[in-house]
């Protein structure tokens, strides 16, 4: 139970080396930079902030190569997956090749280019859609043989109204017309689906309640666009149009397509200046005077030799000091454990970091995290397929050191799966009992391996549950104890904490023995009076902080009632075996559907694959989640508020943030 070991760090350096100085910094990825500002003196040499010019490289195109990035993808024509581009892996680049591209390539010329053929593309978009709406308005009025200007002006003492009129309503209108109006004329142009285009011609002097009675009557006055063309000539010139906006895309895309070639340059341009962005914004924790900078933090202590060797190279006065931290500090926390611990620390961090003055939990968690999580799974099956895909995603893909430790988490929780399903004798549910007889050796294979059926004998795998959990909380006041010893409490130690480690364990003994008749009577007498022996100590103990005698025993009675909650927290394992049966259940569910599904008729088999395939998968998935929540928070309320403070920050060093790139050391090229 590891918290790596970290020590304060100051360099004071020229100020005309500032810029290497946090470049080697940034590329080391080793210090952990805290605001030295906020310590100084009120009266110091160090320039105030509101004073400071800060000088660092221009990162002002980094929102402008971001739109470059995003508008180039869409002319890759080999754009792939999520998963797929993971196993592409980042662009290889070394700092030569970053160097190279900042002095040959033209962000500006690149930019303004993409820039262009978006606006040129946005505006043939426009124009297509309002084409094809004009285009759509025309369709009905290609019969019209006259110009749509004339339509649009009309006459001296004539008004035309192009009119859309539903099918049905056309006779009803014509005979109102005809009725009301008797001086205007009605011209039916042709069928517009279920409506009917018609013209209608009325005199300048019957505007008004022509205009009304159209209104009144359901039918709709087309506005058509104002033009010296016939409604057939000027939908044959906007298809034209519309054929020569199309050439442009394409040539739009072509040229697209060839700027793909400074789509990786792009990328590793943005990765420079989002790091620039970052060297800038840290040095708002550096302490500057005309002629010098100081950098402080953490370092941890084995990375100290490393950090002098690979600032010795820079040329330029400096000084670097190691110092051990003050009482009154509190250093970043960076957890260290071995390689079967370590993944599980993605569990204790969900939680929160260990201050600097206690243990790192992680190690005992990952035992007790491993062991729960394959109990609530409890398929051989399903920890094949959690292992699997965790081991080939950590073997092909491309993931940052946060993806990894999950995959092997997860992978560490599929081997768990895996035993206890074999343990247990399920392998995707029962299926095996459905298999031909030719493979009922697989069968005899799975019963000799099984020791316990949570579905035939559930109680056992219940008292297994809660004999687990017992341990786990019972280890947490043990961690409780070995703390109080480390601060050489030993009152708290030995007269508070460990009476409850005899007194519950006593007592869980003298319940399960008292009427074992194979157990010598002397062995339960010795247990009956630990346990009442362990009780009496928290009765005088418990109330440490009372004066009062009587109040310090009616505080140590009262605390006994805490067994209670004890004993509480110890039945919360009993959703290991609620889970362990969902699993089972469901899986054996899914395969009685498939088998039932096999007697359809032609396509059974297709069904009995189908249901086998999505009933397991979601059966995995489900209970996956549910197995990863329930286990956690077995960790976080039942173990760690045992002896848990938190209150830890993370130790995160002043590092390279690549979103596409690798930067390699050597000089190579780009990739």
């Amino acid at each position: 139970m590891s918290i790596e070991r970290l020590k304060k760090i100051e360099i004071v350096a020229l100020k005309r080396i500032k810029d290497e100085l946090l470049e080697q910094l940034q590329h080391e990825g080793s210090v952990h930079i805290v605001n030295i500002r906020d310590s100084l003196p009120e009266v110091s040499p160090f320039i105030k902030p509101s004073e400071l010019n800060q000088e660092s490289e221009d990162i002002g195109w980094l929102g402008q190569i971001k739109f470059a990035i995003q508008y180039l993808k869409r002319f890759d024509q080999s754009q792939k997956g999520m998963l797929a581009s993971l196993m592409d892996g980042p662009i290889k680049a070394s700092r030569k090749d970053i160097k190279s591209l900042l002095s040959d390539f033209s962000i500006e010329a690149a930019v303004n280019r993409c820039h262009e053929m978006e606006k040129k593309s946005q505006s043939l978009d426009s124009e297509r859609q309002e084409i094809e709406k004009i285009l759509e308005c025309l369709s009905g009025w290609q019969a019209l043989d006259a110009p749509l200007n004339d339509i649009y002006d009309g006459t001296k003492f004539l008004d035309f109204y192009p009119l859309l009129i539903p099918t049905e309503q056309l006779d009803p209108f014509m005979n109102a017309v005809e009725s009301s109006f008797p001086n205007t004329s009605l011209f039916d142009i042709q069928d517009s689906g279920s409506n009917k285009s018609v013209l209608l011609i009325a005199f300048k002097s019957e505007k008004t309640k022509v205009e009304e009675h159209i209104n009144n009557s359901g039918a709709q006055i087309v506005s058509l666009p104002y033009a010296s063309e016939t409604p057939a000539q000027m939908s044959q010139r906007l298809k034209n149009r519309l054929e020569e906006i199309g050439k442009e895309k394409i040539a739009l895309e072509e040229e697209g397509s060839e700027l793909l070639a400074a789509l990786n340059k792009l990328k590793i341009l943005f990765d420079h200046y989002q790091n620039q962005e970052g060297k800038r914004d840290i040095q708002k924790h550096l302490a500057f005077t005309e002629q010098t900078v100081t950098v402080s933090g953490w370092v941890k202590e084995k990375e100290i030799d490393g950090i002098k060797k690979s600032l010795a190279n820079l040329t330029g006065g400096m000084d670097i000091e190691i110092l051990e931290p003050e009482k009154d500090e509190s250093p970043p926390i960076a957890l260290t454990n071995n390689s079967f611990a370590t993944p599980f620390e993605f569990v204790t961090k969900l939680y929160g970091y260990p201050n600097h003055r206690e243990l790192d939990p992680t190690p005992i968690l990952a035992i007790f995290f491993f062991v729960f999580f394959g109990m609530c799974m409890t398929d051989f099956g399903y920890g094949l397929l959690i292992a699997g895909f965790s081991f080939w995603g950590l073997r092909n893909l491309y993931l940052d050191k946060g993806k990894k430790t999950v995959l092997r988490l997860f992978l560490l929780c599929g081997i768990s799966t895996a035993i206890c399903g074999a343990l247990a004798g399920s392998w995707f549910g029962d299926i095996f009992n459905y298999l031909p007889g030719c493979f009922n050796f697989l069968v005899s294979f799975r019963d000799k391996l099984a020791i316990i059926d949570p579905i035939k004998d559930p109680l056992k795998f219940l008292i297994i549950a809660l004999i687990m959990g017992f341990i786990q909380v019972l280890t947490g006041i043990c961690i409780q104890i070995y703390k109080f010893i480390r601060a050489r409490d030993y009152y708290a130690a030995f007269l508070q904490k460990m009476p409850w480690v005899v007194f519950l364990t006593s007592l869980i003994l003298f319940i399960v023995l008292k009427n074992n008749s194979s157990v010598p009577l002397y062995i339960i007498k010795i247990v009956k009076w630990s346990a009442i022996g362990g009780a009496l100590v928290i009765a005088l103990c418990e109330g440490r902080g009372e004066r009062n005698p009587l109040k310090r025993i009616g505080t140590g009675l009262l605390a006994l009632y805490g067994t209670v909650g004890f004993y509480a927290d110890t039945l919360s394992y009993s959703r290991l075996l609620a889970l362990g049966l969902a699993t089972a259940v469901i899986a054996n569910v899914v395969n009685q559907m498939a088998i039932l599904s096999r007697g359809i008729p032609y396509i059974g088999i297709v069904f009995m694959a189908a249901i086998l395939v999505a009933g397991h998968l979601f059966n995995l998935l489900i209970n996956m989640l549910g197995a990863f929540v329930h286990t956690s928070r077995l960790q976080f309320v039942e173990f760690f508020t045992k002896f848990f403070e938190g209150g830890g920050r993370a130790f995160k060093p002043f590092a390279l943030q690549n979103k596409y790139t690798y930067i390699e050391d050597s000089d190579s090229a780009l990739t």
